[in-house]
């Protein structure tokens, strides 16, 4: 067995679920398939650790200042450094190639997997409407066309497919992500109490949780207007973690004037999240759309509510542990937000949380990749 995968997520991404993917999922592959020829390809500098394994080749080509010679616009320039890369990869008609974010080799002749994380640029083109969305669109419609095998994330993305583009349900597989199970758990009450007291958060008050990006579909834009106007805004806080705040998000805060109750944090690894995760009286995640929704794994690990959009993967994903509101209705998070505030149930949360999580580890998806290598070789 002969896989290739194409490192572009390691040169685009600094952090983020679909790198962490791959950094979980290519060393347990390399374990479970021991006589495998497994190599991971990259082209230019990368922005993340690449996954170790004894078992794992990774190769890469001349440093970038060598192509900069050439003196050629930075974008032929990156898609000359690809093609070159491709050009070198060796094959045979039984290797497989699997990339990790929507690339294929000219010429290829042996087997391709193509992984579709969500179809929310399809769904909602008019929040992707800048320059080359709509060339990623249909060049992510061509390779679904082409995969031998498409991989979803979720059930959700396969039916979207399905609906979209009249993809054969039978070509395309749906393996599950998962999450982080050592750095995500349930933290004791003295743990918290110590850390409050040691002065780890941002406020003493109780407080929302919400982590990740916040543009478009992730919609926190409505938390923001929900919680401006919220009967608890004076006793509970919010607290975000991600990318800094942009002009118009600093604006709107202070418009609203709640920037004294929504705390930023950046720059923070899983176990300071882990820490908040634990703290926070619930987790917010209010997208109008996800793919699959590791966040909502890890929350449930740490035994943390959640207040979520009743969107499908996340029904698909959480089952009945969040409480869910309408994507979009401020009204509707209104209520779940006080009915969590006032109610709480983490005690019964528990034992949701981890009949859910034993659906989910790395080890099953990336023995579920290997399945699909396997019935390709």
């Amino acid at each position: 067995m002969h896989i290739i995968y194409d490192g572009i997520v390691f040169e685009i991404q600094s952090q983020g679920g679909i790198s962490r993917v791959f950094e979980e999922t290519i060393p347990r592959i390399c374990d479970l398939a021991p006589l495998a020829q497994i190599e991971l390809f990259y082209a230019k500098p990368v922005r993340r650790a690449l996954p170790q394994h004894a078992n794992l080749n990774v190769r890469t080509l001349a440093p970038l200042e060598y192509y900069q010679q050439a003196r050629l616009p930075k974008g032929r320039l990156r898609g000359l450094m690809r093609q070159l890369l491709f050009s070198a990869v060796s094959h045979s008609s039984k290797s497989i190639w699997h990339s990790t974010y929507y690339t294929q080799p000219m010429f290829w002749r042996g087997k391709k997997i193509l992984t579709v994380y969500d179809m929310v640029h399809e769904l909602f083109p008019q929040l992707f409407d800048a320059k080359g969305h709509e060339q990623n669109r249909q060049r992510k419609k061509q390779l679904i066309a082409e995969a031998d095998i498409v991989l979803c994330i979720s059930e959700t993305t396969r039916q979207d497919i399905h609906q979209l583009y009249g993809t054969s349900l039978e070509k395309m597989q749906c393996v599950h992500l998962a999450y982080n199970a050592t750095a995500f758990y349930q933290e004791s009450i003295e743990d918290n109490g110590d850390a409050r007291a040691n002065e780890k958060l941002p406020t003493m008050k109780p407080f929302l949780l919400y982590v990740g990006t916040r543009k478009r579909y992730k919609n926190f834009s409505d938390v923001l207007t929900a919680y401006s106007t919220w009967r608890y805004r004076d006793d509970v806080d919010i607290v975000v973690v991600g990318p800094p705040w942009d002009n118009y998000e600093t604006q709107e805060l202070q418009m609203r004037k709640v920037d004294s109750k929504i705390h930023l944090l950046s720059g923070k690894g899983d176990d300071y999240l882990r820490f908040l995760y634990n703290a926070a009286t619930a987790f917010i995640y209010p997208s109008l759309y996800e793919g699959f929704g590791i966040p909502l794994l890890e929350a449930m690990a740490c035994g943390c509510p959640i207040v979520a959009s009743r969107i499908p993967s996340s029904v698909e994903i959480a089952g009945d542990y969040p409480l869910y509101f309408a994507p979009g209705s401020e009204e509707e998070l209104q209520v779940a937000l006080t009915q969590q505030v006032e109610d709480g149930q983490k005690e019964i949360l528990l034992q949701k949380g981890e009949r859910i999580l034993s659906h989910f580890s790395w080890e099953k998806t990336a023995r579920g990749y290997l399945d699909l290598y396997t019935q390709l070789s």
